[in-house]
């Protein structure tokens, strides 16, 4: 058996009608995920959770608890403060929410930069998430004065919200908005069958003529619905499916099985029993993963290194034919490519295809500009003119050894503190482990920017 808080959770899975045959919850040296009860095969269902057990925050849904927070100010909230708020909501009700064992197994604090010191986040020698944290901590702070705001006299409180919303950003997902489940449209289907049913007898109408007419109003029932939904996304906070943890090359899948009314999380590789079994969060790269789930994934295939300010740096280098004059940048601004051109994307293959585009765009003669102007941002995908390319590689090359000597021009401190503080070392392991991912990504793409340039000047 395990801790007894894991027993009391699975006791109440099994009550919830939540299917887990394959899989139990686990601690792996201290990180909690879930572990193969048994040999698991690709497309082996590993937990199956009844739609009604989990958070769902729809499309255009109205405020479920006006006297928790107020309609007017639901309806302004991002996604995730909506979760938040949803679980927070949960917490409030205690013993008596149906989620109660699962929000006691949720984590109590977390290893997000969100919490870490300015000193430690620049210790990342990475400005990107520096500033993708900061820009983070100032909404959640907006988000805490705006409620806070319009609900004087709430018992909520600043760190209450920050947990929650952390809670959400590590453990929520999305998907396409399936509509109402089947039980619903099944309860919207009976009154107009029984309208349909009254107005044909009314008319007298034949037998054929009464099974068409219903046959005709389920129909539009089901289409109306599937056209309200059409490309709009949920976001989910769903118990079991969100205690699997991470990896880029596990494949698998969650889906919505519409008739059980259920959240189903399959697996996408084979997993031994006792083995640690993962999801895939999607295409992650390690930025996303160290500032919103407080890891890095090692040999990360989505990997990218982002280089800021580039636009700048790219002048004060005196990049040759570069065109940094104010028509050319707000024509980029204008066709939304100025961020691509201030924010350099590597990856190990070298220059990202939204940084060569933009990178054209400056470095394009004014006679290239002139002919593919008119074309927009998908005119510049082609390469343009021998010299012009060399001059992308060139400054895309410099620019990636000038971030690399800035990146080596510093390692990770380790004051005192570090020999007493268990919450300040696994900081600094974090802070380490990302900056040797970043370093192996950095020199594998200018390993490939100096191949791409041998080639040309052949």
């Amino acid at each position: 058996m395990g801790s007894p808080e894991v027993d009391q959770l699975l006791v109440w899975a099994d009550h919830q009608r939540i299917r887990h045959d394959g899989i139990a919850p686990v601690a792996f040296q201290g990180l909690r995920g879930m572990a193969a009860s048994k040999d698991l095969q690709p497309e082996d269902e590993l937990t199956s959770v009844p739609l009604d057990l989990a958070l769902v925050v729809p499309p255009r849904q109205p405020c479920p608890f006006p006297d928790f927070v107020m309609k007017e100010y639901w309806s302004g909230c991002p996604w995730f403060m909506k979760l938040a708020l949803m679980l927070l909501y949960e917490q409030e009700q205690g013993s008596a929410s149906r989620l109660a064992p699962y929000l006691e197994y949720l984590p109590k604090e977390f290893s997000t930069p969100l919490g870490w010191s300015d000193e430690q986040l620049q210790q990342l020698q990475y400005p990107f998430v520096t500033q993708e944290v900061k820009a983070q901590r100032q909404q959640w702070q907006e988000l805490w004065a705006g409620f806070k705001r319009q609900h004087p006299t709430t018992k909520l409180t600043n760190a209450r919200l920050i947990w929650a919303l952390q809670c959400v950003r590590s453990r929520a997902f999305s998907g396409p908005f399936p509509g109402a489940s089947w039980k619903t449209r099944l309860k919207l289907l009976v009154p107009v069958v029984i309208i349909g049913t009254g107005i044909q007898l009314a008319a007298h109408a034949a037998p054929d003529q009464l099974l068409n007419g219903l046959v005709a109003a389920a129909l539009f029932n089901l289409i109306y619905d599937a056209l309200l939904a059409r490309g709009l996304r949920a976001y989910t906070l769903c118990p079991f499916i969100d205690f699997m943890n991470h990896s880029s090359t596990a494949g698998g899948g969650v889906t919505y099985a519409y008739f059980r009314s259920a959240i189903v999380a399959t697996a996408g590789r084979p997993f031994t029993a006792g083995d640690q079994v993962f999801i895939s969060y999607g295409k992650q790269t390690n930025d996303r993963l160290l500032q919103f789930y407080g890891f890095v994934e090692e040999d990360n295939p989505n990997d990218i290194f982002v280089i800021c300010n580039s636009v700048s740096k790219l002048r004060r280098q005196g990049i040759k034919g570069a065109a940094f004059t104010s028509p050319r940048l707000e024509w980029l601004q204008s066709q939304r490519m100025r961020k691509d051109a201030e924010e350099i994307l590597l990856t190990p293959r070298g220059l990202a295809n939204v940084s060569a585009m933009a990178l054209r765009a400056l470095v394009a003669s004014d006679h290239e500009f002139a002919e593919r102007q008119a074309g927009g941002k998908l005119a510049f995908e082609q390469p343009l003119g021998t010299a012009s390319e060399l001059a992308i590689r060139q400054a895309a090359l410099k620019l990636s050894e000038s971030e690399f000597a800035i990146f080596e021009g510093k390692s990770p401190g380790n004051g005192p503190a570090e020999l007493h503080d268990s919450h300040i070392h696994e900081v600094t392991n974090l802070i380490q482990n990302f900056r040797r991912q970043k370093r192996r990504l950095l020199l594998e793409a200018i390993d490939r920017l100096q191949q791409g340039l041998q080639q040309l000047q052949k």
